[in-house]
């Protein structure tokens, strides 16, 4: 991870902006409800609010909301907010990710949307079942669409994997990418039908093609819009 936020627009097929925050890991940026130059954004092992106005180099403000593993080597890698405006967060180490990635799994839980906890945990998709099963992938950031259906961007393994959580491990479709280490995923444009994935270049092959963000049209279906984040 480095410690640049930018900012594209796609229609232009231009960088408009960028900013840096010097000696930090930037994880992760979610808008803010009604806040239009507010941002939740992973910053180490923090969560924290930054104010930036989208143009210019530097940010106004960036405040802590909150810390974890003070004493520990741990730095947020993803998360999004529920309908509740309730962040759902992971972590890792410089050793690698922890959890369930490892595991090489997605679990589903049921939530109580009240309280927040969790309960009847349930496998829903693990590598470990297909064919294409690469020992090193691990299962990165995911999105859904529509029709309900996961779209899963799997590290170490230049894939995306469409998956159906309804029927365990239920493999609709895979995209490749010229890249094994695949990030993350989101849908986006005017119509939420373009896929955009993100790809890393941590100790790869050179060769490779690194830290590309692709864009994935013509699949036929569309994503749902992502619940922005609740701040006073």
């Amino acid at each position: 991870m480095e410690s640049t936020v930018y900012r594209y627009a796609p229609r232009s097929k231009r960088k408009l902006r960028q900013v840096k925050i010097e000696n930090h890991k930037i994880s992760m940026i979610i808008p803010v409800m009604e806040r239009k130059n507010r941002f939740i954004i992973g910053l180490n092992n923090s969560i924290a609010v930054m104010d930036w106005n989208r143009k210019d180099s530097e940010v106004k403000s960036i405040n802590k909301l909150y810390e974890v593993d003070i004493d520990y080597v741990n730095f947020f890698t993803g998360g999004k907010f529920d309908l509740t405006g309730r962040l759902w967060a992971g972590t890792t180490t410089d050793y690698g990710v922890s959890g369930n990635s490892l595991s090489q799994r997605i679990d589903q839980y049921d939530i109580d949307f009240n309280t927040g906890s969790l309960s009847n945990r349930q496998v829903i998709f693990s590598l470990y079942n297909h064919a294409e099963f690469d020992e090193d992938a691990i299962c990165g950031g995911m999105t859904i669409d529509k029709e309900g259906n996961l779209w899963v961007a799997v590290f170490e393994s230049s894939r995306v994997y469409k998956i159906n959580p309804r029927i365990p491990d239920t493999v609709l479709q895979i995209l490749q990418f010229p890249n094994s280490q695949i990030t993350s995923i989101t849908f986006g444009g005017k119509h939420l039908d373009e896929l955009y994935v993100t790809s890393a270049g941590i100790q790869g092959n050179m060769e490779e093609i690194h830290g590309c963000v692709y864009r994935v049209t013509g699949l036929d279906v569309k994503g749902v819009p992502a619940d922005k984040g609740v701040v006073l």
